[in-house]
């Protein structure tokens, strides 16, 4: 079997915790490797809450950290990192945050949560050229002397 099929099964099996154990993997015993993988889904679930917990920090302030980890925990089941820049991850978080229906009293945490997503993707922009301010005024003949 080639290496990209197996590499492709593994994917498969981290992303998916209902997947079983690909029959290549196996353990030294030569017995399917699940615990194994257990291991790794663990780590990748646990990866995605954290990643979660410092991207919306304030959010997390808000719910309280068992709140927030209870539906960090849910949205990481749901929704996988489309980019391998962790920054990026959580971009429909403000949206799965509307559709919980126990949230409904706390109507501004949605915007919230946007507004920190939108304040880390603004921090991590690429960098504009500078504004000469000089330049913009000398056609205009505005003197400062």
């Amino acid at each position: 079997m080639p290496v990209s099929m197996t590499q492709k099964e593994l994917f498969i099996a981290f992303s998916n915790p209902g997947q079983p154990c690909p029959a290549n993997l196996k353990t030294g015993k030569h017995l399917p490797a699940t615990s194994g993988l257990n291991i790794y889904r663990n780590t990748i679930a646990h990866g995605l809450i954290t990643t979660l917990e410092s991207n919306f920090p304030k959010t997390r302030a808000v719910l309280g950290p068992k709140n927030f980890y209870s539906l960090a925990r849910l949205y990481a089941s749901k929704e996988k990192p489309t980019s391998s820049l962790l920054y990026k991850y959580g971009v429909g978080f403000s949206k799965f945050l509307q559709k919980i229906p126990a949230l409904s009293e706390l109507g501004y945490l949605p915007d919230l949560a946007r507004l920190e997503q939108h304040i880390r993707l603004s921090y991590h922009a690429r960098d504009c050229a500078c504004l000469i301010l000089i330049d913009y005024l000398v056609p205009l003949r505005i003197s400062f002397f």
